[in-house]
C-alpha cells in the first residue's frame, strides 16, 4: 500500500503544511505568550472587545486545555482529508470557519445569554469553537463522500439521520425524554433510509475486506479511517455538554453546538448535491415528500429547542428581609424567585453557612419558572457596646469626627450572617449572602463634647441554634 498516493491523492502538500503544522504552531506560540499579555486575548463577556471576541478563539492557559482541542481538530482534520475531493470548497469553508466563525460564534453566544437569562459567564478562551466547526463539516463531507462513492441516491435525509443519532446518543447522558424522541425519529429516518444503509455498509465491507475465501485480506489503513470515523462521527455528546460551569472555568457549550451546527450547515446550503433528485425508482409521491420536509422541519425545531432546555440554569432572584422582636430574636425571611424561561429549580437548598456549610438547614421541592418560596428562620439580635476617643481633637471640630462603622464590620465577625441557596439545576456555586450588607448596618452612638469620647451600639446577628436539651 503506497500511503504517500493515498494521503496526496486529492490534496497538496501546502494542505497539509497549513492545517496540520502550521495552525499548530499559531496556537502553541499563543499558548506560550506571557499571561499579562494574554490576558487581553480571553475574552470576558461583560467587558468584550473585537480583538477578543475574535482571539479568544486562538488562546488556551493550559497545555491540557490546547492538548485536548488539537487532538480532536487534528483528528477531525485527517479524517476530512480521507473523505473530501473538492478542495476550494473546503478552502471557502476553511477561511468561514477560521476567520468569520469567531465573529458568529460570539453574536449567537450573546443572543443566547440574553434568552436564557444567565448571568455574565467566567472568561471564555479555546479553539474548541472552530474546532466544532470542521467536526461539523467532517459529518458532510462523509455522507458526501458514500453518496459519491458507494450510493448516488443518499441526500440530505441520511445527514439528518446522522444528526438525530447525535442528539439521541446525547440524550441518553441527559434526558430521558429527548432520548425518547429522538430514538422514535432516527427510527423513521432509519426505515426512510433503509436502501442506501445497507448499500453504504455492503461497500464499506468490500472497501476493507478483499481476496477469495480462502485468503482474506484487510485494508488495514482503511480500517483505521472506519474506526475513527465512526469515533468522531458520533461525538456531538461530547460537545454538547450539560455542565457549562466547573469550578472556575467554563465549557462553553453554546459556542461548541452553535459551530458544529453552522459545520453542517454552511457546506449543506452552498452545496446542492445533497438536494438532488433520487435517480432510482421511488413510491414516494411528491406530497408525501412535502409531508417528510415538514415533519424533519419540526424535528429541527423541537430537537433544538429541547437542547436549550438541557443547557439552560434557572437564575434564582433572592432578597431577604430582617425582622427585629426587640426582645433580642428575631425573623430572617429570604424570598426565592425561579426566573427562569423553561426549566424548574429542582430540590432547593438553604445553608447557613457560619453553623455548617456542607449539611443543607432546610430543603424544600422544587420551583417552576416564576414560582417562588420564602425561608422564615429564627435568630439571634444582640447589641454590642463600642467607645473610642480623640485625644487629639481641637475644640469645635467634633463636626470633622469620622465614624469608622465599615472597619467594624469587617473586624467583628459576629456582627453578621452567611448563608447560601444553591439547587438541583442551577449554578454549582450557588447564591451567597451575608446579613446585614454593608450599606445597611444598624448602629448608634453618642458623642462627649467635653472628653471627646465616642459611645455606641452596634447590632450583632447570630443564627439560633437548637440541641436536644432544647426540646
Amino acid at each position: 500500500m503506497n500511503l504517500s498516493k493515498i494521503l496526496f491523492k486529492n490534496w497538496k502538500e501546502r494542505d497539509y503544511l497549513f492545517f496540520f503544522v502550521l495552525i499548530p504552531i499559531i496556537l502553541l506560540v499563543i499558548f506560550l505568550l506571557p499571561p499579562t499579555f494574554k490576558n487581553y486575548l480571553i475574552l470576558n463577556p461583560s467587558a468584550p472587545n473585537v480583538i477578543s471576541i475574535f482571539m479568544m478563539n486562538y488562546t488556551h492557559s493550559t497545555i491540557g486545555h490546547l492538548f485536548n482541542n488539537l487532538f480532536g481538530y487534528l483528528i477531525v482534520l485527517f479524517l476530512i482529508f480521507n473523505f473530501e475531493s473538492n478542495r476550494n470548497r473546503f478552502y471557502v469553508f476553511s477561511w468561514f470557519n477560521l476567520f468569520l466563525m469567531p465573529l458568529i460564534l460570539y453574536l449567537l453566544f450573546k443572543i443566547t445569554l440574553q434568552a436564557l437569562n444567565i448571568p455574565v459567564f467566567p472568561p471564555s478562551q479555546g479553539f474548541s469553537g472552530i474546532a466544532a466547526g470542521f467536526a461539523g463539516y467532517l459529518l458532510f463531507s462523509a455522507i458526501r463522500f458514500s453518496k459519491r462513492r458507494y450510493d448516488k441516491s443518499i441526500t440530505w435525509l441520511s445527514l439528518s439521520l446522522l444528526l438525530i443519532i447525535n442528539i439521541a446518543i446525547f440524550s441518553f447522558f441527559h434526558s430521558n425524554k429527548l432520548f425518547l424522541v429522538s430514538l422514535i425519529f432516527s427510527a423513521f429516518l432509519i426505515f426512510i433510509c433503509k436502501k442506501q444503509i445497507i448499500k453504504v455498509s455492503k461497500g464499506i465491507y468490500n472497501d476493507i475486506v478483499y481476496g477469495d475465501k480462502r485468503k482474506i485480506k484487510i485494508n488495514y489503513y482503511k480500517f483505521v479511517v472506519l474506526v475513527l470515523a465512526i469515533v468522531f462521527l458520533f461525538h456531538f455528546y461530547q460537545l454538547a455538554s450539560k455542565e457549562i460551569i466547573v469550578g472556575n472555568s467554563i465549557i462553553n457549550t453554546p459556542y461548541h453546538l452553535f459551530g458544529y451546527l453552522l459545520g453542517v450547515a454552511f457546506p449543506l446550503f452552498t452545496s446542492k448535491e445533497l438536494f438532488t433528485k433520487m435517480k432510482t425508482k421511488s413510491k414516494i409521491t411528491e406530497d408525501q415528500k412535502r409531508v417528510i420536509k415538514f415533519i424533519m422541519l419540526i424535528i429541527t425545531i423541537v430537537s433544538i429547542f429541547l437542547t436549550y432546555y438541557q443547557i439552560e440554569y434557572p437564575k434564582l432572584i433572592v432578597n431577604e428581609t430582617i425582622v427585629d422582636n426587640g426582645d433580642g430574636t428575631g425573623r430572617l425571611k429570604i424570598y426565592v424567585e425561579n426566573n427562569a424561561l423553561i426549566k424548574a429549580t429542582g430540590t432547593i437548598n438553604f445553608f447557613r453557612l457560619d453553623i455548617n456549610p456542607n449539611i443543607p438547614h432546610m430543603q424544600i421541592n422544587s420551583l417552576k419558572p416564576g414560582e417562588n418560596i420564602t425561608f422564615d428562620t429564627e435568630i439571634r439580635i444582640s447589641e454590642k457596646n463600642y467607645s473610642f476617643q480623640e485625644n487629639d481633637l481641637p475644640p469645635f471640630a467634633l463636626s470633622s469626627y469620622k465614624i469608622p462603622v465599615y472597619k467594624l464590620y469587617f473586624i467583628t465577625e459576629e456582627i453578621s450572617i452567611s448563608y447560601k441557596i444553591s439547587c438541583d439545576n442551577c449554578y454549582p456555586q450557588g447564591i451567597l449572602r451575608r446579613v446585614p450588607e454593608l450599606g445597611s448596618i444598624q448602629t448608634s452612638f453618642l458623642l462627649d463634647p467635653l472628653t471627646g469620647e465616642m459611645s455606641g451600639k452596634l447590632k450583632i446577628y447570630d443564627w439560633t441554634k437548637f440541641d436536644i436539651d432544647d426540646l
